[in-house]
């Protein structure tokens, strides 16, 4: 496959028994269109393409899914000759498959900060994560959707509040996170005035079992002297299930134009029909937990 030097376009999606991409595709300069490449770093053959194959192939773009398999220590020198900055991609997929119920956390960090996209990606989703959060992650300014999938090495959300045109969010399955406040908004002490998730439209958390508090945003828009803050003015859908641990929600989805609302798997106190019926045109209340 090496000698196709004119290949364009690979596509693989829905190739589930892949294991492995012969290494030649890193010969493939002019491949554009790649968008699965499942790379191990454990026992794949040598002959498999490896993340530091994909150096080469700076014309990718459109849609990419890395599926990062094997042990990851000692790889961070071979992601960074990924050189996924240097890619002109508009979503980036990165799942890490572990093979042990141990997961190197360490590993994992160097890795992911190694993979750092191009500024302009529009969509990211990271799934199976050990690590926490990568440092250039609000680099990527023109990012319209994040999502965190089973990422159990992240205690707190990053401040993702500051992403000027994020508009869908959507966290799942981080386990040690018990607390999200003012961090996850991106409000500093000195800021007299700012709109935070000013284009957030849709945001879900699901499967949060140790979240416990949602604190620090006590209103969606706060006003003392000089000082402003809007919260998620263009919200328009939240979603929030299966957070068994949850005492509360913000008040500020009070004041939002909120159009639905969909909670399950939760305590009921956490929200009243009642109190978000002026802000919403939808309210579903299923599955609850008992208090």
């Amino acid at each position: 496959m090496g000698n196709l030097i004119n290949l364009r376009h690979l596509h693989t999606k829905g190739c589930l028994r892949l294991e492995y991409l012969p290494r030649g595709i890193g010969r493939l300069t002019s491949l554009q269109t790649l968008n699965e490449c499942p790379v191990n770093h454990d026992s794949g053959p040598s002959e498999g393409l490896k993340l530091g194959d994909l150096g080469s192939l700076d014309q990718l773009q459109g849609t990419l899914l890395i599926e990062i398999k094997g042990n990851l220590k000692d790889t961070a020198s071979d992601a960074q000759k990924a050189r996924l900055w240097n890619k002109k991609l508009c979503i980036l997929q990165l799942l890490f498959v572990h093979g042990s119920a141990i997961v190197d956390k360490h590993s994992h960090v160097q890795v992911l900060e190694a993979l750092r996209p191009h500024q302009d990606l529009q969509r990211l989703s990271i799934l199976c994560y050990g690590g926490t959060t990568p440092s250039w992650m609000m680099s990527l300014q023109n990012l319209r959707s994040l999502s965190l999938v089973w990422c159990n090495g992240c205690e707190f959300l990053p401040p993702l509040g500051r992403l000027p045109f994020l508009e869908q969010l959507f966290v799942k399955g981080m386990e040690k996170v018990k607390t999200v406040g003012d961090e996850f908004l991106g409000i500093t002490g000195t800021q007299t005035s700012s709109v935070l998730f000013p284009k957030l439209k849709e945001l879900s958390f699901e499967e949060m079992g140790e979240w416990e508090q949602w604190e620090g945003v006590g209103g969606r828009t706060e006003s003392g002297g000089a000082h402003e803050i809007t919260i998620m003015p263009c919200l328009v859908k939240f979603t929030i299930e299966d957070c068994p641990k949850l005492m509360n929600l913000p008040l500020f989805l009070q004041r939002t134009p909120v159009r639905e609302i969909y909670i399950r798997g939760c305590r009921p106190s956490i929200i009243t029909q009642e109190s978000y019926r002026k802000c919403c045109e939808r309210t579903l209340l299923a599955g609850q937990t008992s208090e």
